[in-house]
């Protein structure tokens, strides 16, 4: 009887052990895991899935340092509704790379379809994503970059004071609105 248990304990020991490594998170789902955080607007939850010092490259230009810093923007995002899709997410060592698109109510209200990135990759380090390099495709790019071009300098001439206001302001919570309404003030002039 002794060995019967010891045997079952045993087998279920090892059982244990299987399942709760197959059941681990891969990479890839610790991806998915952060973009369904972000889709919620669950901006703590997100946060939660980047080391401390992680550094993140948004095509050529944009570069973001520390957590802190990315908070800023991980929380303007959950105010323009920010929402995104991964693709073809590969694994490879610590890092995933992913296709993405992302659509929010700013791209909206400029009357901009979703942006286009080429690929994401998140590298790991101890659990946490240690850098983003983010690619936007060239097409997406130019969208943007004439968006704010044009935005900008209509803003600048036709709203100097809101435009101003807004601008010291950021995007928060309290003007979230306002910037959409001055988005949409943008396109409708612009037509």
């Amino acid at each position: 009887m002794y060995r019967f248990f010891n045997k079952l304990f045993v087998v279920l020991c090892v059982s244990c052990v299987f399942l709760v490594s197959s059941c681990a998170p891969t990479l890839v789902g610790r991806v998915h895991a952060m973009r369904d955080a972000h889709n919620r607007g669950d901006v703590d939850k997100e946060l939660s899935f980047f080391a401390d010092d992680v550094r993140c490259e948004f095509g050529d230009s944009f570069v973001i340092n520390g957590k802190e810093e990315l908070r800023g923007a991980i929380e303007q995002n959950a105010l323009f509704n920010s929402r995104m899709t991964y693709a073809d997410c590969r694994e490879s060592g610590n890092t995933v790379s992913c296709k993405v698109t992302e659509q929010n109510d700013m791209l909206k209200a400029a009357g901009i379809g979703p942006v286009y990135y080429e690929f994401s990759e998140h590298t790991y380090e101890e659990g946490l994503i240690k850098s983003v390099r983010a690619r936007p495709t060239q097409e997406s790019s130019r969208i943007m970059r004439e968006f704010r071009e044009a935005f900008v300098q209509w803003a600048s001439d036709k709203r100097p004071q809101e435009w101003t206001k807004l601008g010291a302001e950021g995007v928060t919570k309290e003007n979230v609105t306002q910037w959409l309404a001055l988005i949409r003030q943008w396109r409708e002039e612009a037509r």
